[in-house]
């Protein structure tokens, strides 16, 4: 982090902030329908055997409180990915 992050970071968490600088998604997916209307899908893609960790988790969940939808995607045999159900590690 530069010294002007970590300022902020300080003064954040002075003011009773919790402050995730890890684990943020892999991928930020938006789209927009033909009506307008605009969904927003946070992936996090692992392979078969990849652990989500839990510094991933504490993020996905943050972000999942703040009312974006995460989930996280494993690429299965024949490198096909395969979502998995969100909130489900």
């Amino acid at each position: 982090m530069t010294r002007e992050e970590l300022i902020a970071k300080s003064n954040l968490e002075r003011q009773g902030y919790k402050v995730l600088t890890s684990g943020w998604p892999d991928l930020l997916a938006i789209k927009t329908d033909p009506d307008g209307s605009i969904h927003t899908v946070a992936w996090e893609i692992k392979s078969a055997q990849d652990p989500v960790r839990p510094h991933q988790k504490e993020m996905h969940d943050a972000l999942r409180d703040a009312g974006l939808t995460v989930s996280v995607l494993r690429l299965g045999p024949g490198k096909k990915l395969k979502p998995k159900s969100e909130g489900v590690y």
